[in-house]
């Protein structure tokens, strides 16, 4: 079983949701992941294009498979 599962955590989960969705905050968190996504993949882009060499644009991949 998970944790989120237990009695004493559904009421925290259901007025954290109840308090998100009057805020509106729901409608901005998909645009917001969205974004940081994109911010990331340009990123990784560039310092694949405008590194020197095989070995660092490999040396690159590496370190970004081993954060995620």
């Amino acid at each position: 079983h998970c944790w989120w599962e237990y009695r004493l955590v559904q009421p925290l989960w259901k007025s954290v949701w109840r308090y998100l969705r009057h805020a509106d905050v729901l409608l901005y968190l998909p645009r917001i992941t969205f974004a940081i996504l994109g911010f990331s993949w340009f990123h990784i882009n560039f310092r694949i294009v405008f590194s020197s060499s095989v070995r660092n644009i490999v040396g690159i991949l590496i370190g970004i498979a081993l954060n995620l």
